[in-house]
């Protein structure tokens, strides 16, 4: 996978949370969903999409991959890695999405913004896994491609994001 060496974070210690502090949640209490309650679905509501319906994909079909064609990367192809070499990170260092990386820092996929509140994430084999829904400027919701929500992904403060599971453990980040 070709990915630019600014947004490495084996060569880029700015978007490496263990040698950035300011981007790392366990360090930095603003960005972390146990410790700031505004970036917490389970004590804010309105990013939380079991109590907010217009980011909640079986209510609001117009963020549904499944039931919306412009989303659904086997129906647009703008939006589909193996169709479009711009957007695939193994043929272009510069995609506009993020790479996901875990806490190893070992690359895990990348994500494909589908319109301005949904992305398409895709695994290392550019198959699509996950699709994120912005429920604010601050957090995305990670559903899978049944709509189950699965994670939480908080801004780190410089357009990336930590990812967090249900339970608020930090599983990941992405440049």
């Amino acid at each position: 996978m070709k990915i630019s060496s600014s947004r490495n974070p084996h060569l880029s210690s700015s978007v490496n949370p263990f040698k950035n502090s300011a981007i790392n949640p366990l360090k930095n209490s603003a960005i972390n969903p146990l410790k700031n309650s505004s970036l917490n679905p389970s004590k804010n509501s309105s990013i939380n999409p079991h109590k907010n319906s217009s980011i909640n994909p079986f209510k609001n079909s117009s963020i549904n991959p499944h039931k919306t064609s412009s989303l659904n990367p086997f129906k647009r192809s703008a939006i589909n890695p193996f169709k479009t070499s711009s957007i695939n990170p193994y043929k272009s260092s510069s995609i506009s999405g993020q790479y996901t990386f875990d806490l190893q820092g070992e690359i895990t996929g990348f994500t494909v913004v589908a319109s301005d509140e949904v992305s398409l994430w895709y695994d290392m084999d550019g198959e699509p896994s996950y699709f994120t829904i912005k429920a604010n400027n601050d957090v995305l919701i990670v559903c899978d491609f049944d709509g189950n929500w699965e994670q939480v992904w908080v801004t780190n403060g410089s357009e990336c994001y930590n990812q967090f599971d249900m339970n608020g453990n930090w599983l990941g980040f992405s440049t």
